[in-house]
């Protein structure tokens, strides 16, 4: 008998260990023209928030060649909330760190970088909010920009 208590408290350990971590409410990745991002094409998110108590954490990820020919590059993030206004952002996104290290998760020729935009945030008014991303940078074609995407989670306490 004390194997199947030990057994069902290993269980137990795994599956509480396994649920652990952020909940995904909205995720979603653009692929980009295997040229680059051009300056004119923009990416659209759409998302649902319901629960205006709950905190958020909203994430960029970005894929990108190890030919990337900068440190980081700009973005505009424009955002459309339920109540029809517009808003703009602009920040910069750090793909390689000052030694020239890429940031990200690197597989071959291809990384994968998730860069937090906002934490613990709270949505003011229940409804449908747009995301737009448009990169911002000097050329018109921004190269080795493969994807782009948008990740929303619930904000865990102590996390």
């Amino acid at each position: 008998m004390p194997s199947v208590i030990r057994l069902f408290f290993l269980l137990s350990l795994i599956v509480g260990v396994a649920s652990c971590g952020p909940t995904v409410v909205y995720e979603e990745t653009k692929p980009t023209s295997e040229a680059g991002w051009p300056y004119a094409d923009t990416l659209s998110f759409v998302f649902d928030v319901a629960d205006t108590t709950q905190a958020y954490d909203l994430e960029v990820v970005v894929t990108h060649g190890t030919n990337f020919p900068y440190e980081n590059f700009y973005l505009l993030i424009y955002t459309d909330l339920p109540t029809g206004r517009r808003t703009k952002q602009s920040v910069s996104l750090d793909l390689s760190g000052d030694f020239g290290a890429w940031n990200g998760d690197c597989s071959g020729e291809r990384c994968e970088l998730t860069i937090p935009i906002l934490l613990n945030t709270r949505y003011q008014q229940a409804g449908r909010y747009g995301i737009t991303l448009e990169q911002y940078s000097r050329e018109e074609t921004l190269p080795a920009i493969y994807a782009m995407g948008l990740r929303l989670l619930h904000h865990e306490v102590g996390g």
